[in-house]
């Protein structure tokens, strides 16, 4: 704090984060006419689920597992003093939505500094400080079970959920 009337500031602003390049992948039709060419080009039979690629359904994985995350920031501080004492508090909260579907960080945040001068020579203060976050992280490009590399490898004609309600994954 500083010698002075008491002053409180409050700031926060709010955005996203999203990926900027997604890859061009092929969509149910283009997939089922692909893999029956291979199918008949190796001299085996096309898969009859795909026989009529215009029927199928269609899932762009990418997006299934991305999301335009939400990036939330506020603070708020009080400061103030007079001759003898002086203090700033500071409390600030961030919540932030991870471009990818779970991922999340959220953190809190308390500070407090104070100075009382008793007299000339002698002076106390205190400084403390509080912080506490928690996170929720997702294997991105862990080798094959990176959800961005399941991502690409699924099929686009598989639905994003099975019957039981979980998610259909690799």
């Amino acid at each position: 704090g500083k010698l002075g009337k008491t002053k409180v500031e409050f700031d926060s602003y709010y955005g996203f984060q999203s990926f900027w390049n997604k890859l061009d992948m092929a969509n149910s039709k283009e997939f089922a006419t692909l893999a029956n060419r291979a199918y008949i080009n190796s001299n085996l039979e096309p898969n009859p689920a795909w026989a009529n690629p215009a029927s199928l359904s269609n899932t762009d994985w990418q997006d299934a597992v991305t999301r335009n995350g939400a990036i939330q920031n506020y603070n708020l501080s009080v400061s103030g003093g007079s001759e003898k004492f002086k203090a700033a508090l500071s409390i600030g909260y961030n919540k932030t939505e991870g471009p990818i579907i779970v991922s999340a960080y959220d953190r809190y945040t308390i500070r407090l500094n104070s100075d009382y001068e008793v007299s000339g020579w002698l002076k106390f203060g205190a400084n403390l400080s509080f912080s506490r976050s928690s996170s929720n992280g997702v294997p991105v490009n862990d080798g094959t079970s990176g959800i961005l590399n399941q991502a690409v490898q699924m099929w686009p004609d598989q639905p994003v959920y099975k019957a039981d309600g979980s998610y259909n994954i690799l």
